[in-house]
């Protein structure tokens, strides 16, 4: 999937990360998808990786509760609520990975409504 603003889950992600104020509400949504975990507020590379963890965990039990409670997401494919944590932490951990990739990763977790 390629980020890009016609995509539910890239146009729901985008405001959540500004909300959550992970990025600079300066940052263009266009410019948002290449921008690295490591880059996101939440990314404290000073810390340790349990503290990342922890942070990661608490960053995606928060986007649950966003995607499913104010966009009226659903689990995919019998996703559940713990799952769909896990897989959003191991994309956050990551200092490599991407907004698009966590993108990527959300598409196949929940569906959104259009």
């Amino acid at each position: 999937m390629a980020w890009t603003d016609n995509n539910t889950v890239c146009s729901n992600l985008y405001p959540t990360l500004v909300q959550l104020e992970q990025i600079d509400s300066e940052v263009l949504f266009p410019d948002a998808g290449s921008l690295k975990m490591s880059q996101l507020l939440f990314f404290n590379a000073t810390a340790s990786a349990d503290i990342i963890r922890q942070s990661a965990t608490a960053l995606a039990t928060l986007f649950d509760g966003i995607f499913t409670n104010s966009y009226l997401a659903g689990y995919q494919n019998g996703q559940s609520q713990a799952q769909a944590i896990t897989a959003m932490m191991n994309i956050l951990v990551n200092e490599q990975n991407t907004v698009e990739n966590l993108s990527d990763t959300i598409g196949g977790l929940y569906q959104f409504i259009s």
